[in-house]
């Protein structure tokens, strides 16, 4: 029934001698492999094909520009969809509705979901709490509840309780130089809750983000000994390796290795706490003391680099480096890059962290990415500084991705920051992904670029 499904889709959208080339072209023997798996009732693959079936229906839905609608997303890790959620699972006891390993809700009776409002309000409550399993599960960051501190000193043992605010740590955040501090609309990284529950995981939060980002880590492995000895190049070998390696020394400049880490906020959670959890207090206790400190004036006050850990941007240094530093969570280093994204009301945070602090992280934010967030009206000029060099709000709006939107505030003064459309009249949050990915990646290549030639200058200087 499902492979028939399937054949009647792709013969409205492709025809018959379309589905024919598709699926004959040698590239496309795995989908055949699948589709035989399928076939022979293989209880993976038809799920597998039924997940495929959904994409390719989204991604048409896109094609055909309906209002709202977003470019195919999926995760990249399969999820454990028999852990972590047994309040979705509870919301509904007859069909016991669940996320499969491909983020999407479905439910152990029948194909289509038959989802109440107040079973639909449930799930977008429980959701959270699943969120926050993921992340920490099968994403490996570490929770740290500061929502409820003085019951967290008293039941240290106890298992965390996510209502109250939570702040994640990615993996080894403390020993990564690049960091982005991500401020979601809602907690535990979801942006929309209709999206989540109607379309899947990836289109309501922020897990294709997270999964983008710490993909930009790099990956060691160990060297393989050879039994034998290598043999000897050629010296037109050597003088073809050496050509190539000039014409690349030449046309691109070798981008250092970053170790990349992400912060996600929690504004939202429950804080009962004297004296509160603000953005400003997380910055001072897991922030400020990994920023080069800042003389007088605002300039940046230069650390003598120790001999023995010189940094010459190779594999092998960073690698020797934090084998030397060791994996111990008390080991700590300096942040080079700091990245801000904040999504819609909570964005502000971004404005209150820099009105205050906007001084000491100057010199090493590299981008403070707004979506559809308001206007500060109180900013001072550190703040405005910062915007002005790396400050970017993509807004919801039917103008082309990248459009620059014009306009004044309500009491007509000109906008601190430069406002762009993100493509989508209603999902920016999910729409500007492959706009806040370019923009992360240009900063890093114009601070390398800028970093070559100051190398450059001292060289010359040295001689």
């Amino acid at each position: 029934f499902l492979l028939c499904n399937c054949y009647s889709f792709l013969m409205a959208h492709q025809g018959a001698e379309g589905i024919l080339e598709f699926l004959q072209d040698p590239k496309n023997k795995p989908l055949r492999d699948l589709i035989e798996l399928a076939a022979n009732e293989d209880e993976e693959a038809v799920n597998y094909v039924e997940f495929i079936m959904e994409e390719i229906s989204k991604k048409f839905k896109s094609v055909d520009g309906d209002d709202g609608a977003l470019e195919s997303m999926h995760l990249q890790i399969r999820l454990d969809p028999k852990e972590g959620q047994e309040g979705i699972r509870a919301v509904d006891e007859n069909l016991v509705y669940y996320f499969n390993e491909f983020g999407l809700l479905k439910n152990e009776k029948k194909d289509d979901n038959e989802l109440t409002f107040e079973q639909y309000e449930k799930i977008g409550e429980e959701l959270t709490f699943y969120m926050f399993h993921i992340l920490t599960s099968q994403y490996k960051f570490k929770a740290k509840v500061v929502g409820n501190m003085g019951i967290a000193k008293k039941k240290k043992t106890a298992k965390k309780d996510y209502k109250f605010k939570t702040i994640l740590f990615s993996p080894k955040f403390e020993q990564c130089d690049s960091i982005v501090v991500l401020i979601p609309p809602g907690r535990g990284c979801v942006t929309y809750n209709s999206l989540a529950i109607d379309e899947g995981l990836a289109y309501g939060s922020w897990l294709p983000l997270v999964e983008k980002i710490l993909g930009w880590n790099p990956k060691f492995t160990k060297k393989k000994k050879g039994k034998g000895k290598k043999k000897k190049n050629s010296d037109a070998d050597k003088k073809e390796q050496d050509k190539s390696g000039k014409q690349k020394k030449d046309t691109k400049p070798k981008e250092p290795l970053r170790r990349w880490g992400i912060m996600i906020l929690d504004p939202q959670g429950l804080d009962s706490n004297n004296n509160k959890y603000s953005i400003i207090k997380i910055y001072d206790k897991w922030l400020s003391k990994r920023i080069p400190s800042v003389g007088f004036g605002g300039f940046q006050i230069p650390k003598k680099p120790d001999p023995g850990h010189r940094r010459n941007g190779s594999d092998e240094s960073i690698a020797t480096t934090l084998s030397s530093f060791g994996s111990g969570p008390n080991i700590k280093i300096d942040i080079a890059n700091l990245f801000f994204i904040g999504g819609l009301h909570n964005a502000e945070l971004i404005s209150h962290l820099l009105h205050r602090r906007g001084q000491s992280v100057e010199q090493v934010t590299k981008g403070c990415i707004f979506l559809n967030a308001d206007d500060p009206y109180d900013a001072n000029d550190v703040t405005k500084s910062i915007y002005g060099k790396c400050g970017i709000n993509y807004l919801n709006s039917t103008k082309p991705n990248g459009t620059k939107i014009e306009g004044k505030k309500v009491n007509g003064d000109p906008y601190i920051i430069n406002r762009v459309s993100s493509g989508n009249p209603r999902y920016c949050c999910q729409s500007a992904f492959p706009s806040i990915i370019k923009f992360i990646k240009d900063a890093l290549i114009e601070k390398t670029l800028n970093d070559v030639n100051e190398n450059e200058e001292d060289e010359y200087k040295n001689d």
